[in-house]
């Protein structure tokens, strides 16, 4: 599978049909998702629909321009649960988009899902309390695929997303990212705003969190940055 670079130059250019990239990404989360739990809210119809719409209207100056992505159970995505790993937060539909959501989406990327979290997202594996379980590593499935943005290290891995956009405190996207032997960025903090995102606990403000790409190539993250 062509890395998210590839993918947005071949759509702005013509060369590759929209709804066919987004269709065989969607084909590998439906195979490989049973057996490795890495998606923990699936927006493959979602997604489906908005490569078709866009088929007439590619903009040539969007860089993600119907990249397929995953987004971090926890970043805030209208119309989409923000997941800490609990059932309870399965109810906790988000009203409008979180900051960083909202800039990638007018970078033009599509969403293809949420993906799983540990508990709070405080542990360096991904387990949680059913949602959607735990998330096995890519091709050791005896082993973990680390945490706490593991479940986008499996989709990146995988290629059922393109590129990845997690959070990171104290490895939560490096240490998924070397499990499973992708490129894992943590910016410093601010640099990619949350704005809103509900990514931490309260009282956490001095422990700042970061968000940032996961990807299969070094020229992914320059581009998703």
């Amino acid at each position: 599978m062509e890395d998210a670079t590839a993918l947005a130059q071949g759509m702005r250019e013509g060369s590759m049909v929209p709804v066919q990239v987004m269709r065989d990404h969607i084909e590998r989360i439906r195979e490989l998702d049973p057996r490795l739990c890495a998606v923990a809210h699936s927006l493959v119809d979602a997604a489906l629909k908005a490569s078709e719409l866009v088929m007439q209207s590619l903009d040539g100056e969007r860089l993600l321009a119907c990249v397929p992505i995953s987004l971090k159970g926890n970043l805030v995505l209208g119309g989409a649960p923000t997941l800490w790993g609990t059932r309870w937060s399965r109810d906790n539909v988000a009203a409008a988009d979180g900051e960083l959501a909202r800039r990638v989406l007018a970078a033009g990327a599509i969403p293809v899902a949420k993906s799983s979290v540990p508990q709070a997202l405080m542990l360096p594996e991904t387990v949680n309390d059913g949602v959607p379980g735990r998330t096995l590593h890519p091709t050791h499935h005896d082993r973990t695929c680390g945490g706490s943005s593991g479940g986008e290290a499996v989709m990146v891995a995988t290629a059922m997303a393109a590129l990845g956009f997690g959070t990171d405190i104290g490895g939560s996207i490096r240490i998924p990212a070397a499990f499973c032997g992708i490129f894992g960025f943590k910016p410093t903090p601010g640099r990619a705003p949350l704005g809103t995102d509900v990514t931490r606990f309260a009282t956490q403000e001095g422990i700042p969190t970061a968000s940032g790409p996961l990807a299969r190539t070094a020229r992914d993250i320059e581009l998703a940055m």
